[in-house]
């Protein structure tokens, strides 16, 4: 792949090509092989993760991003404030409810 210029990055007629380039240079090789590319490298790019993948991760579990409510993994509640904790009311629901069953019950 050969390096895009200033002038080519700024000029939006030159995007779809770009960024066509850019798929085809990201499919060469697997999701394990570029997360450990740019492992130590100070490039802003992250792994899409599954939810399953995510609650592992070492600085969203640091972070403590995700929680577990009835054996269900999912994300905790935010904004955290230091002086205000936030907990989580009920396990998540187990099916299709109404918007009024919704309400009904963030209401209580």
């Amino acid at each position: 792949m050969h390096q895009a210029d200033e002038t080519e990055r700024s000029n939006p007629e030159r995007w779809p090509d770009l960024r066509k380039r850019i798929a085809e240079q990201f499919t060469r090789a697997t999701r394990r092989d570029w997360t450990a590319h740019f492992a130590d490298t100070d490039t802003c790019v992250a792994p899409v993760l599954s939810l399953s993948e995510a609650k592992d991760h070492a600085q969203l579990a640091a972070r403590e991003t995700y929680t577990e409510v009835s054996e269900v993994n999912q994300p905790a509640p935010a904004p955290r404030f230091s002086v205000t904790p936030t907990h989580i009311r009920s396990a998540p629901g187990t099916g299709a409810v109404t918007v009024e069953q919704a309400l009904a019950s963030w209401a209580r």
